[in-house]
């Protein structure tokens, strides 16, 4: 087998699973050769994955994790602080008009969306969640453009080469993303490719809206997504440290406190 060009890192990792998917183990040597690149540019790729929960890395290579696990975990996300996601959500959906096009994201808090959306008008929604747009698909008045990409059972999202593609040629209004954390400096997510479609999200819309719940203010998480300031508006809730939505908020980001 020969794999002929250059990569994305994402697309060697989004051959890697597919590999895995076929063969339920791969090796860091034939990977090597198969993709071209070198043996350190391999682990690179594995680390990542891993961090990603896509696979577990052994002695050698890697094998692939249970996607039914995965899956258990994102929808385990959605039954925490449920609450609190739901006014964070009924207060995103208040920023956004009839006649609008929007981005939106992922993560649990995201998805509380969908039940506010209903009486939307002629809205267009552009997503990379599979889970986001499945809700939304039943609602009339609403349109939706899917990114493209390789799904991801741990998160919902797609991505890769088609995602990258479709963003690029898109802007619009309003994009809504989630977060694992937001501190003065940065917007971090627990996952670099999480992280990465979120940044790639936030440079196609005019205005950059953030949705996290209290527990995630003040709170830095291992990828970069954006820096603060590029964010135009904050939605949190009411138990958010006072004292760091200050600091976020001297960055020239607009705080909302869902009630």
């Amino acid at each position: 087998m020969s794999i002929a060009g250059r990569m994305f890192s994402e697309e060697r990792q989004i051959q890697i699973l597919n590999l895995l998917r076929e063969n339920r183990r791969v090796e860091v040597k034939e990977l090597s050769r198969l993709l071209k690149v070198s043996e350190v540019t391999i682990r690179n790729d594995l680390a990542k994955m891993e961090s990603s929960g896509l696979l577990k890395r052994t002695h050698g290579g890697a094998i692939l994790v249970n996607d039914k696990e995965a899956e258990i975990s994102y929808l385990q996300q959605t039954a925490v602080r449920t609450e609190q996601k739901q006014k964070i959500a009924r207060a995103a959906a208040q920023l956004i008009g009839d006649h609008e096009k929007i981005i939106v994201g992922t993560g649990s808090t995201i998805l509380q969306m969908v039940e506010y959306l209903e009486d939307k008008k002629n809205l267009t929604i552009i997503t990379p969640s599979l889970p986001f747009a499945y809700q939304i698909s039943s609602f009339p008045n609403i349109a939706v453009i899917v990114t493209g990409g390789y799904y991801r059972p741990s998160s919902g999202i797609l991505f890769g080469p088609n995602f990258r593609e479709t963003t690029e040629k898109l802007f619009v209004e309003k994009a809504f993303i989630g977060a694992k954390g937001i501190t003065e400096d940065f917007v971090t997510d627990a996952d670099m490719i999480e992280a990465e479609v979120g940044a790639a999200l936030l440079t196609r819309a005019r205005t950059r809206v953030l949705l996290v719940d209290s527990t995630k203010v003040g709170y830095a998480a291992f990828a970069t997504v954006a820096s603060t300031a590029d964010i135009d508006i904050l939605i949190t809730d009411e138990e958010a440290n006072p004292e760091e939505l200050a600091k976020i908020a001297r960055k020239g980001v607009e705080i909302i406190i869902a009630r």
